[in-house]
């Protein structure tokens, strides 16, 4: 059929949001917390900061090789902290050197799927100046949308440090070399 209705609706929520006919209740408050803060949650960064210190998260200082990007479900969400502290673990177990950005917004994935083109480009900006003065390289992350986001829509306004997402992330040397020894097979 050729037709991509994908563009077709993000141009018409864009024309919302532009035009200021954007009626939704849940996106609006998500436009103001992330214009606002720094999180889709809308939570304050101290309980990311206090949560990276409860885990004892390393903070990313460029001599590590991958920096852990928490995304706003790992920084806030009660199962999605679980998930990045399992997966930390599993890191350390490997081997792996690891940190995490002191401060980190959102990726902007949320805004940029509801057509609020200006506010996607502040996160992407700040967030690309972090990764930046951070010396960051190589970025893995649990959330496949913050991965694509990153990979993809961020080209706009810079370029991304290379990305991976938890499966693909085993496909990485140490790992796979660790995971053959204990006579288990890497994914696909």
């Amino acid at each position: 059929m050729g037709i991509e209705h994908l563009p077709i609706l993000v141009g018409l929520r864009r024309g919302a949001v532009n035009t200021g006919a954007w009626e939704d209740d849940y996106g609006s408050k998500l436009f103001l917390a992330l214009e606002r803060g720094a999180n889709a949650h809308g939570l304050p960064t101290s309980e990311r900061d206090k949560f990276i210190e409860k885990a004892g998260l390393p903070i990313f200082d460029g001599t590590q090789e991958y920096c852990l990007w928490l995304g706003c479900m790992g920084g806030y969400d009660p199962k999605g902290r679980e998930i990045i502290a399992d997966f930390a673990r599993v890191m350390n177990y490997l081997g792996t050197s690891f940190g995490v950005l002191r401060k980190e917004k959102c990726c902007g994935d949320p805004v940029r799927r509801l057509g609020n083109d200006l506010v996607f480009q502040q996160l992407a900006e700040a967030n690309l100046e972090a990764f930046a003065q951070n010396k960051v390289k190589k970025v893995v992350s649990i959330c496949p949308h913050c991965v694509r986001t990153l990979q993809e829509d961020w080209k706009d306004y810079g370029t991304p440090p290379r990305s991976s997402i938890t499966a693909s992330f085993w496909r990485v040397s140490p790992i796979s070399s660790r995971r053959r020894e204990a006579g288990v097979s890497t994914p696909a």
